[in-house]
């Protein structure tokens, strides 16, 4: 008996010595190995509203660490919106061909290069449903989600944000009758319009009444414009109808209506300088440039000795207010005074070159105070004028008024 315990107690012993060394040897299970951490890249990297944007239902090609599950895949990774009640998009995934997987290649130009990553690393995700638009989308791949080979794991969410999907909507609808050219309608949006809206398209979305001779459509990036044969005080009703489609794939989904009428613009009449110089021995001319005026009345003062000093100072004070100068109150002999009458259309600009010579009664050098004032020819009270000090030499040398000198 004494012999038999003996020998469990030598057996026991040499149990209890191997265990060990073979835990040692044995590799660890899955369970206890360390993880790696899942990554991805993403393409395309970035949306852009005019050359790349954003659409209800993009396409999205991943490249992970390692390998992925598609049945996996699609039950860990969905869309969401930013905000307080963020919706839940679920996926499609497919497996990308080898031709689109060279987006996200290390060499592209090369696909069979060792260094490149097997198709297996590689999904094609899509929103099963469209994205509501007005929101700020991300995508999100959920926490634990593992590689098929279960040796890299996402620690965390991994959130990749796309950017925000805007509704397609009509900014405004203008009038556009700038001096010396075509009157026009302009309708600006606030996204570049999809390739399928062109000129003879534009007119199942857009409607003017009443009609006006000539009409046309032109087609901008983000904007549509009308010409055509355009009056004033006449009221125009632009309609714009639901479903214009954008280069994002969104439509305007509401109908918009506005009336427009035109009207002349502000008159005017412009100098090319406040005060400027001239060569005696030159071409001695100055123009003047008018616009929807009846009349301009131009009077001319000569300046010498203390006129000169006492306008050069008032002068200074004009300038830095853009306040004018009541003519009778610059002191020097009066020189020229002449009306001239205007015949050009409303919104048309003329210019007219005055020569020095038909000016002053003298071909000798000196300073001028230069005073045009006009009457409106479409707006009640709105008398416009322009000054201007003017100074002939006959010598190279030109003074010259800034804000430092």
């Amino acid at each position: 008996m004494k012999s038999i315990s003996l020998s469990l107690r030598k057996i026991l012993y040499a149990l209890t010595s191997v265990v060990p060394l073979f835990c040692q040897t044995c590799p660890a299970s899955a369970e206890t190995q360390p993880s790696q951490k899942l990554t991805f890249e993403r393409y395309p990297s970035y949306y852009s509203s005019y050359s790349n944007p954003l659409t209800p239902k993009p396409s999205i090609l991943l490249r992970f660490n390692a390998p992925i599950d598609i049945e996996q895949a699609t039950q860990n990774i969905h869309f969401s919106n930013e905000g307080t009640s963020p919706l839940k998009i679920p996926v499609t995934v497919i497996r990308p061909s080898q031709k689109n997987s060279l987006k996200l290649q290390p060499y592209p130009a090369k696909p069979d290069h060792q260094q490149n990553f097997s198709l297996k690393n590689f999904l094609l995700v899509q929103p099963l449903t469209q994205l509501p638009t007005g929101h700020r989308w991300k995508l999100i791949i959920s926490k634990g989600f593992a590689s098929s080979d279960k040796k890299t794991t996402a620690a965390t969410n991994l959130i990749s944000k796309l950017g925000r999907l805007e509704k397609f909507k009509l900014n405004r609808i203008t009038t556009a009758n700038p001096y010396d050219a075509p009157r026009t309608i302009q309708l600006s949006f606030n996204k570049k319009l999809h390739s399928s809206i062109t000129a003879k398209t534009i007119s199942q979305y857009v409607k003017i009444t009443p009609e006006p001779k000539a009409l046309k459509f032109h087609r901008y990036q983000s904007g549509i414009g009308i010409s055509g044969g355009f009056y004033f005080d006449v009221k125009y009703q632009i309609s714009v109808t639901a479903g214009l489609p954008a280069t994002d794939q969104t439509f305007c989904q509401s109908s918009s209506r506005k009336t427009l009428v035109f009207s002349p613009n502000a008159p005017f009449v412009h100098l090319p300088a406040f005060n400027t110089a001239q060569n005696l021995s030159g071409e001695k001319k100055f123009a003047m440039t008018v616009g929807n005026t009846k009349n301009t009345l131009v009077r001319i003062k000569k300046l010498t000795g203390k006129d000169l000093i006492f306008a050069l100072r008032g002068y200074g004070s004009y300038l830095e207010s853009s306040r004018s100068i009541p003519f009778e109150m610059v002191p020097g002999r009066n020189i020229y005074k002449k009306t001239w009458h205007h015949n050009n259309a409303l919104d048309h600009s003329e210019k007219i070159d005055l020569n020095w010579d038909s000016l002053i009664d003298s071909k000798a050098p000196g300073a001028y105070y230069f005073c045009a004032e006009a009457s409106s020819k479409a707006r009640k009270h709105s008398d416009v004028g322009a000054q201007a000090l003017i100074q002939l030499t006959d010598i190279g040398l030109a003074w010259k008024k800034s804000n430092q000198q």
